[in-house]
């Protein structure tokens, strides 16, 4: 089983705290994810945005990236509770990794949300595509050194895909989030038959 995820934020991450369910982190706006057995064949799949809190603020940069204001979230928005056990209750099948474009922040996001929501969080074996597209999408680094550097989430999709990331800012909240992770999902499994195993 794989747990394909694309979660969007209040605002920027500090990964200068250390404590990854630091109230100064951001909040948790949107989760996607999809469930997928080792065939590839969706489980279960889900697509939430998170109804904000009064005291949220909205950084003017997150909602550049990702569309959603407090305004946005109001009239989809779902309670953070319900949106990270309807999350948690997917693990329930037992997903063996977490796949996800920058995983890492992917992970901290979900464990901020989980604390908040009094939710215990299970760590994953995890699968971070941005990493693993470097050698595909080939995008040479300018620093010294040399290699390849990590690409952009759009310049990811559009070398593996080959077509253009659809205009997620564009759509609706919730059909965005889905779009999205349906991209990543679809990242994820160029990635694999790069080298040859899907």
């Amino acid at each position: 089983m794989r747990l394909i995820v694309a979660a969007e934020t209040t605002g920027k991450w500090n990964f200068h705290e250390h404590d990854d369910t630091h109230p100064s982190q951001p909040h948790l706006v949107r989760l996607a994810a999809i469930l997928e057995d080792d065939e590839a064949n969706v489980i279960d799949e889900m697509c939430d945005v998170v109804w904000p809190d009064l005291t949220w603020t909205f950084e003017e940069g997150a909602v550049r990236a990702h569309g959603i204001d407090r305004i946005a979230a109001l009239a989809p928005g779902k309670g953070l509770v319900d949106v990270m056990q309807r999350a948690a209750d997917m693990t329930t099948y037992g997903p063996t990794t977490i796949i996800g474009f920058g995983v890492d922040f992917q992970i901290k996001v979900l464990k901020r949300a989980c604390a908040e929501a009094g939710i215990t969080w299970t760590d994953l074996p995890k699968f971070d595509c941005m990493m693993e597209a470097r050698d595909i999408v080939k995008q040479p680094r300018m620093a010294s050194g040399g290699g390849y550097m990590q690409p952009s989430f759009p310049n990811a999709y559009r070398c593996i895909a080959r077509v253009q990331l659809p205009d997620l800012l564009a759509m609706d909240p919730v059909a965005a989030g889905a779009a999205k992770v349906a991209a990543v999902r679809t990242i994820y499994h160029g990635i694999l038959r790069e080298r040859g195993g899907g």
